[in-house]
């Protein structure tokens, strides 16, 4: 039995027996949660998940890039409601804050995830992609490294092992996490476990960004 950073009400622990089925532990359980991001997964497991999806739809599904998902998150690098460096978006609704209408971030929500599409379409981003500020962690297929972002300089070797990004922030993060910074790029490095979830132009003044080892979720470090 394995184990996985949780919150228990009031503080982040190791928690064993915590999984993606038992997001807080053994005594815990996602019924009654179809419709709410999976919690507890590792890069292998979105990985293997990409893999069981394309084999059952026929289709090729596979992560993100990490520059591919901020293109998703903050839509066209012109036009209304864009600004920041090359015209992009502060968030993927726009530059306003991001408020209890908006995203799930920062316990507003009580404490947990909410179901997917709670926020839409007012917190999507231009494209109609949902919650991609708040909620929980995304896995994005990249290597974490510095920018900018260079395809074929190896951040793309789907055979390394090394620390992957996440990006988008998630329930138990304050505004900035949410945030596409005009400031230098901010990141997090996590080294332990957490409750990340399995789902272009270059990211010049990206997303708050997180890297994990593959073998490991997440860790509460704020």
């Amino acid at each position: 039995m394995g184990s996985g950073t949780a919150y228990d009400g009031k503080n982040w622990v190791d928690t064993r027996g915590a999984d993606w089925q038992h997001p807080r532990g053994p005594n815990s359980s996602i019924s009654g949660k179809d419709d709410y991001p999976v919690v507890q997964i590792s890069m292998d497991d979105a990985v293997a998940f990409c893999k069981w999806a394309s084999e059952v739809t026929g289709r090729r599904i596979q992560l993100p890039t990490e520059a591919q998902w901020e293109k998703a998150a903050r839509g066209p690098s012109t036009g209304s409601g864009s600004t920041g460096s090359g015209g992009a978006r502060l968030y993927p609704w726009g530059n306003q804050p991001p408020n209890n209408n908006l995203a799930n971030y920062n316990m507003n929500a009580g404490g947990d995830t909410s179901p997917v599409g709670q926020y839409s379409p007012q917190g999507d981003s231009p494209y109609g992609a949902a919650d991609m500020a708040g909620n929980a962690w995304e896995w994005t297929s990249t290597i974490y490294k510095s920018y900018p972002y260079v395809a074929n300089d190896g951040r793309e070797d789907a055979t390394s092992r090394e620390a992957r990004v996440l990006r988008g922030g998630a329930y138990y993060f304050r505004c900035k996490a949410c945030a596409c910074p005009t400031a230098p790029p901010t990141s997090l490095s996590c080294t332990t476990t957490s409750t990340a979830s399995g789902s272009s132009s270059c990211p010049t003044d990206p997303l708050i960004s997180c890297a994990l080892p593959w073998q490991l979720l997440w860790r509460h470090d704020s």
